[in-house]
């Protein structure tokens, strides 16, 4: 659960939140709308940690995971292809052992995963293609 209590955050007279508090729940799933410019950001950096409220408090489990894509990502890579290709070859790299076959998150295997693929058709034939 992420509880934030009495949190108030402002740059300069532009007060974006002044003792906002509220709760999310274990499993929940919150979206946050408002305008441009209106703290919707700021408040998930606070929740993350990349930035520090101005009073109250944001309280979350130890070792707690928060999902999210960055607003703006930040590429390494001249196009987004090569950006694609790098963080593919770093997937397999993660996810393969030394005899270069991918495995999953259970370490099997992911070809394992799935049954053979027979043929369809009587006596497991392949069909004839029409023309």
């Amino acid at each position: 659960m992420i509880v934030v209590d009495n949190l108030s955050k402002s740059y300069g007279k532009q007060a974006l939140f002044d003792a906002v508090s509220f709760k999310v729940n274990r499993r929940e799933r919150v979206g946050v709308v408002g305008r441009n410019g209106h703290g919707k950001t700021t408040l998930f950096r606070m929740i993350t940690g990349e930035d520090e409220p101005d009073e109250g408090t944001i309280t979350k489990p130890r070792r707690y995971r928060i999902g999210y894509v960055e607003q703006r990502p930040r590429f390494t890579e001249p196009t987004v292809l090569a950006e694609a290709a790098k963080a593919l070859a770093a997937a397999i790299s993660a996810n393969s052992n030394p005899s270069g076959r991918i495995r999953g998150p259970s370490g099997r295997p992911w070809a394992s995963r799935w049954p053979s693929i027979r043929p369809s058709g009587p006596s497991g034939r392949r069909p004839g293609c029409a023309t």
